[in-house]
């Protein structure tokens, strides 16, 4: 079949008109997968400066909050040894006037004795001196009697609550029954294993 050179001519114009058409969507398809290449790189870009910023902010935050953490925990520990302190204080004043209020009985005055004849089986031996508030004073005769020869005098500095202390300096001994020193050992008892430990 012959074209005539108008068809040619119209056909040629359709075929780089097909070809113009099909470069220009090539061309369109290359510019939109550059730049959807280029805001993929942006985006990541900006994706990783925002992780990055973000982690900034949670490490101080963290930062922060073991600060304030440790803050709270060391006032904790002070009002818990604050309070320990107020707890141990109270038992020992309870304890302290109970054997204030025992030093006025009859019962004390047993005790004293019991006390001297423990002396007297353990630590018996001549030139001992018992010392006892002056008060106690008045049991004197019985507790030479219980643990024989012996000195005994008032010694209220030592002895304030009750109880008595065996010296003798030339054996160097020294026996303390005082309810005193009974006392400040249950006061070390408390601290070490009553569990008001705090760490």
């Amino acid at each position: 079949m012959a074209y005539t050179p108008e068809e040619k001519l119209e056909l040629f114009e359709q075929a780089i008109l097909k070809k113009a058409e099909a470069e220009k969507q090539a061309i369109l398809r290359e510019s939109e997968e550059a730049k959807k290449a280029e805001l993929d790189q942006e985006e990541n870009k900006l994706l990783e400066e925002l992780y990055h910023h973000i982690q900034s902010e949670v490490s101080q935050i963290k930062t922060a909050g073991i600060k304030e953490i440790s803050r709270e925990n060391s006032m904790l520990k002070k009002q818990l040894f604050q309070q320990r302190e107020q707890y141990i204080t109270e038992i020992l004043a309870r304890a302290r006037a109970e054997l204030v209020s025992f030093a006025k009985t009859e019962a004390y005055g047993e005790f004293l004795l019991k006390k001297a004849g423990s002396l007297a089986e353990a630590h018996r031996m001549d030139g001992s001196v018992i010392k006892l508030r002056t008060q106690d004073l008045s049991y004197g005769d019985r507790i030479r009697e219980i643990y024989g020869p012996c000195k005994v005098q008032a010694d209220d500095a030592s002895i304030a609550i009750g109880g008595m202390i065996l010296e003798n300096r030339a054996k160097g001994i020294l026996v303390d029954y005082s309810l005193d020193t009974a006392l400040e050992e249950q006061k070390n008892w408390i601290y070490n294993y009553s569990g008001f430990h705090i760490e």
